[in-house]
């Protein structure tokens, strides 16, 4: 780093004053010299003023910035490039006082130096300075990212109160943009000395321009790396960002020829007229990088409001530089108030007119032949994006990225009218051989007016496109700051204005409001749907997400993108609301109308979403099966840490857990994890969503402690993005409670169900259904600790609302009667518990079934059985189900045959029958032993059961001892109060 020079002595005023004189003379005459000249002269000056040259020197910087740009994100070094004649950072006046404010900073300026930290971030070596700040390469120091980053940070001549809140500008617009051509956000923050830093992606390469002059790019790859531009900025302003300092120098291209798009520190979004405001003038003056006037359109010369036809504008600038060299503009006065003029009243003069000898070879050409292949469509094209009036330019990055390919594709483009004979012409030019072969008969049939049409038609369809996409942005950004206007103070009166509340006021006036404009109410649906989805409401949601299904359908068609990513977010919201079969189906469709509409990648998101909802509908191994076969595809479109791939994969660890593959589960869990944390703030809800169900795989692979931590971070994190009413808080709560049970901290699980049952009724209302199945994953709890009553009184609510609901199967209705027969039975009702129990056996049986859910109301029976003095029935009930249980490999298995191995030795124990008890008890146990840590809940229970098979061998006083003791333990280390008869936990 350049290092600062020392101050005057303080309170030197006088001294002060004309150390300042000195540095503005010095700064006009840096100026006055022609820019190829600066550098030297600067280098020269006397040994007397080399205490204001560093001054000079970021000055100097200023000028030039539009060749070096932001070194910033790129780490390709110093801009130390000589500076075009295109470029002044200062009007009238502005310069004395930008200086002045940098001896200021500088004189008072700490400075950073290689090894400090800022954060959890080292600093190691500065890569590049520009306009906005130093960049210096650094790494984490507590190991989280593996790479290398760019950190960034202001000037010396830029530190102000204001510049920290437009480096969090910066860091929020960028955590709401994901990009392969958009440099990635990681980290930001303010140090304990105000110094505010941005921590991003470490983009290689050098600036779009040098680097296509380096590699003496043709106009066509020239052209290509445009469009990778144009698709990263479309993918920003549909984010409602403005770039606003678009400019080689934030445009960089690395080795392989992938493009990154940098610097977003002076976007902003789009205002109450779909644009946006230049910043406040300390922002947009000396010292920051809010304006670089060659790049600048006429309307932020004007200081208006700007719109994204901004970022057009500039772009064409830049499309200008890469074709022919030259700026669009040759002011007569080496001034920024000439540039300014010459932007807003000269007619640029056409590409191909600007062509040298000197550009034409760095393009691989001779002049002439460039010329020609400027002429016409390419001047059109750049002339468009370059027009005076944002009207009459493009009307989205899209719109002029389309007419870029129909260039390179040698169709006509939009940028000018174009008669039937150029149509004819180029398209003989595309199919030279084709259009000989049939030119005779086509001809003479239709005299040439088939073929015109047909060309006429592909261009309309192209333009339509185009328009719809303008429209449904623009309708969107209207749409949506009309609706936040809501919480302006003036109309909210001194109220509170939710989120909820806006969207509620926003469904109201869509469909009249938007009756004439179907495509932005399609947008502007879309974009509530997915609000109310990620709030976890999806009770608002399903009905916007079916009439957005029907209008993609009417608009677009059933094999449209529209409509297959209309079905994947209504599959979505379905699986949210527990609508499983229907979820299904809905995915079915929408991998369908993806496939015709050739999107590949989206198909196999969907069909991760699918294997999503197979596994909820315990559907396992047509879900394990449909994953693994799409892997390889996934594997190959995504890089390993990229969001697709990382839920994909996850998804395919809770797959494995349940298919007794636990071992795999954890491996790839592990590498997961670290994943998690790399992923943008963008990403929070789903990252979120992603902890809790690798919280639920490590619980069934038995690393409970991995499993709490997990899930627990993941409820912190849910309640802290949604609030307290959503989907995700109470469905990760459920999680937790059967890991609370799991390891049977039953006093935790009770709490944690009073919590979580007020949030299902506040969520989904006390009568729906995902209420009604929560209620009885709280009778467990409530019964083990003590609260009978509470969990009698659950057991037979949630009954009465099953009985009620006609959505649930006869299968869900039986396990939630199952919860009731087992309250009965701790109520004392052992002799109504049993007949419960006949009754749900019997039904389940009627209907064929023969599964985990078949084995668990046998073993449930078993023990109201043998409480209401039927030992013999009970023996024989718990056999059936370990036949059941035993055949299973899995741990959760094992373990189950465990318990109903202990409860058939205690129902022979009641039937005086010690041997056969004793068997049964030692079979049980070791499986018990083999599954789960010493000290379980579940091996501290087993006591019970052997206090009884010793009773039954007529063991009484050492029975009663035994019993005694694994009571005391159940009582005190797990805060159990189970009744005397009890000795069975779920």
């Amino acid at each position: 780093m350049t290092p600062v020079p020392p101050p005057a002595p303080p309170g030197d005023e006088a001294a002060r004053l004309a150390r300042l004189a000195r540095l503005s003379g010095l700064a006009d005459a840096l100026e006055a010299q022609p820019p190829g000249a600066r550098q030297a002269w600067l280098d020269a000056l006397p040994a007397a003023d080399a205490d204001l040259r560093a001054l000079l020197a970021g000055h100097l910087a200023g000028l030039a910035e539009d060749d070096g740009g932001d070194a910033a994100e790129a780490g390709t070094g110093p801009a130390a490039t000589a500076p075009r004649d295109t470029l002044w950072r200062h009007g009238p006046g502005q310069a004395q006082d930008a200086l002045k404010r940098g001896l200021d900073a500088a004189e008072a300026a700490s400075g950073v130096a290689a090894g400090s930290l800022l954060g959890p971030w080292r600093l190691i070596e500065p890569i590049g300075r520009g306009g906005m700040g130093e960049v210096w390469r650094a790494e984490r120091t507590d190991g989280a990212y593996l790479r290398e980053v760019a950190l960034k940070l202001p000037l010396p001549s830029l530190g102000s109160a204001r510049l920290a809140e437009r480096f969090a500008r910066e860091r929020d617009i960028l955590a709401g943009l994901a990009h392969p051509h958009i440099a990635r956000f990681y980290d930001a923050g303010v140090s304990a000395h105000g110094q505010p830093w941005l921590v991003l992606e470490l983009a290689p390469g050098q600036p779009i321009t040098r680097h296509a002059d380096a590699q003496r790019l043709g106009v066509r790859a020239r052209i290509g790396l445009l469009l990778q531009v144009l698709g990263a900025v479309q993918h920003a302003h549909n984010h409602l960002v403005v770039h606003r300092d678009l400019k080689p120098g934030n445009i960089h291209v690395g080795s392989d020829g992938q493009v990154h798009l940098l610097d977003f520190g002076i976007a902003r979004l789009l205002d109450d007229s779909g644009t946006a405001p230049l910043a406040t003038p300390d922002l947009t003056e000396a010292g920051s990088a809010a304006l670089t006037p060659t790049y600048a359109a006429p309307e932020q010369v004007l200081r208006q409001p700007v719109a994204t036809s901004a970022d057009l504008y500039a772009l064409g600038v830049v499309l200008y530089e890469l074709l022919t060299g030259a700026s669009p503009y040759r002011p007569a006065r080496p001034t920024r108030a000439a540039l300014e003029e010459a932007i807003l009243h000269d007619d640029p003069l056409a590409p191909s007119r600007a062509v040298t000898a000197e550009a034409a070879a760095l393009r691989g050409a001779m002049a002439p032949a460039l010329r020609r292949a400027l002429a016409g469509d390419l001047d059109a094209i750049v002339l468009k994006a370059l027009a005076k009036a944002p009207a009459d330019r493009y009307a989205s990055a899209d719109a002029m990225a389309q007419d870029l390919q129909r260039w390179l594709d040698g169709q006509p483009v939009q940028a000018r009218p174009v008669g039937w004979p150029t149509r004819l012409r180029k398209l003989v030019a595309r199919r030279r051989l084709v259009s000989t072969a049939i030119a005779t008969a086509v001809l003479g049939l239709l005299g040439g007016a088939g073929v015109a049409l047909w060309q006429a038609d592909v261009a309309r369809a192209a333009a339509r496109r185009a328009e719809i996409q303008a429209e449904r942005a623009q309708a969107v950004q209207r749409y949506l700051i009309d609706l936040f206007e809501e919480a302006d103070p003036a109309r909210a009166q001194g109220r509170e204005v939710s989120v909820r509340a806006l969207l509620a006021a926003g469904e109201r006036p869509l469909a009249d409001r938007l009756a004439q404009q179907p495509e932005a109410a399609l947008a502007i649906r879309g974009a509530m749907v997915g609000i109310y989805r990620r709030l976890g409401d999806e009770a608002h949601a399903l009905p916007l997400a079916q009439g957005q299904v029907a209008e993609a359908l009417r608009l677009h068609g059933p094999r449209s993108a529209e409509h297959g990513q209309a079905l994947r977010e209504l599959g979505e919201i379905q699986f949210a609301a527990g609508q499983l079969d229907a979820a299904i189906a809905t995915l079915d469709q929408a991998m369908a109308a993806l496939d015709g509409a050739g999107q590949a990648s989206a198909r196999l998101g969907a069909l991760v979403l699918q294997a999503q909802v197979l596994r909820t509908a315990r559907q396992i191994p047509k879900a394990l099966g449909q994953l693994e076969s799409a892997m390889p595809a996934l594997r190959a479109l995504q890089p390993p840490d990229d969001w697709p791939l990382v839920d994909a994969q996850a998804t395919l660890a809770s797959l494995y857990v349940r298919s007794n593959r636990s071992a795999e589960a954890q491996a790839l869990s592990a590498q997961l994890l670290p994943l998690l944390d790399r992923q943008p703030p963008a990403r929070a809800v789903e990252v979120a969503n992603t902890r809790e169900a690798l919280g639920n795989v490590l619980t069934m692979a038995g690393d409970w402690a991995g499993a709490r931590q997990l899930l627990e971070r993941a409820r912190d994190d849910f309640d802290r993005l949604k609030g307290p009413r959503n989907s995700s808080s109470v469905s990760v709560r459920k999680g937790l409670r059967g890991l609370l049970g799991e390891i049977g901290d039953y006093a935790a699980a009770a709490t944690l169900m009073d919590d979580t049952l007020r949030r299902a009724i506040d969520t989904f209302g006390p009568e729906d259904d995902r209420t009604t199945l929560l209620r009885v994953y709280a009778v467990t709890p409530y019964l083990l600790t003590g609260r009978v009553d509470d969990g009698l009184a659950q057991a037979r609510e949630a009954v009465r609302l099953a009985m009620a609901h006609p959505d649930l199967t006869p299968s869900d209705r039986r396990g939630v009667r199952r919860y009731l027969g087992v309250a009965m039975g701790f109520a004392g009702q052992t002799a109504a518990a049993a007949r419960e129990f006949d009754s749900l056996v019997d039904a389940d049986r009627r209907e064929g079934h023969h599964d985990s859910g078949s084995a668990g109301l046998l073993w449930d029976r078993s023990n109201a059985l043998r409480l209401a003095g039927r030992p013999d029935e009970a023996a024989r009930s718990a056999a059936e189900a370990v036949a059941i249980w035993g055949q299973g490999s899995s741990r959760l298995e094992r373990i189950l045959t465990g318990q109903a191995l202990l409860s058939e030795a205690m129902a022979w124990a009641a039937a005086r029958d010690g041997a056969r008890a004793q068997a049964r008890f030692d079979a049980g146990l070791a499986l018990l032993r083999a599954q789960l840590p010493a000290g379980h809940v579940s091996l501290a229970a087993a006591g019970l059961a052997q206090a009884e098979v010793l009773r039954a061998n007529g063991q009484a006083d050492a029975a009663t001892r035994l019993a005694e003791r694994a009571r005391q333990v159940l009582q005190q280390q797990f805060q159990l109060a189970l009744p005397a008869a009890i000795a069975r936990l779920p």
